[in-house]
């Protein structure tokens, strides 16, 4: 669904409305105009993790090593909190 919000230009907003809303984030009612603003200007990056140390290296030589890596892949991901 996209954002009912109209623009001064008469123009309908074109961005997806979040869950349970009519509106998208910028144009929701309900959000603060501080917290629009730090989401702007923040940009995501606040929530970027970073690694403190180089994972070893996994040697892709049969197909089953890439199952390894995948799976790796998805227990380490399941380590972090989701934002």
């Amino acid at each position: 669904m996209k954002c009912e919000f109209i623009k001064p230009d008469e123009t309908k907003c074109e961005a997806h409305a979040i869950k349970d809303s009519e509106f998208c984030y910028f144009h929701n009612p309900d959000i603060t105009d501080e917290d629009k603003r730090e989401a702007q200007s923040n940009g995501g990056k606040t929530k970027a993790l970073t690694l403190k140390e180089a994972l070893p290296e996994l040697a892709l030589s049969k197909p089953s090593d890439a199952v390894l890596l995948i799976t790796d892949t998805i227990s380490r991901v399941g380590l972090y909190p989701v934002y």
